[in-house]
């Protein structure tokens, strides 16, 4: 049988990199001018600005409810079609419920003997 040594083995440190020189970034999409309106928007943001899920946006493209664009593989909702689909949609009125009746007194609350006596 052998033993094992209870002494730990000493690892080597990595040597420390020289510092690689840095570009500068430059942003990978120009960014939109804050002042001109876009005219597309992708589902994802889409769906952000009309407060759903992707998913349900996707599904009323499906249906027919909203248009869309391809643009390749993407695609793409008009800012006037979002407007359109807002503008269609109908105030559901909220139905109030009406109070119940309270139940008649049947003599629930009275005690046997003073039931007789009524």
């Amino acid at each position: 049988m052998t033993t094992r040594s209870t002494t730990k083995r000493k690892t080597k440190t990595p040597a420390a990199k020289p510092a690689a020189k840095t570009k500068p970034k430059r942003p990978r999409k120009p960014q939109p001018k804050p002042d001109v309106p876009r005219l597309l928007w992708s589902v994802p943001e889409a769906a952000v600005r009309l407060g759903i899920s992707r998913s349900s946006l996707y599904r009323r493209c499906w249906d027919g409810r909203i248009a869309f664009v391809r643009d390749g593989g993407r695609v793409l909702v008009s800012d006037d079609e979002l407007r359109r689909y807002v503008a269609d949609l109908q105030v559901k009125k909220v139905r109030r419920r009406k109070a119940r009746p309270k139940p008649a007194d049947n003599g629930a609350g009275i005690e046997p003997a003073q039931r007789a006596s009524a």
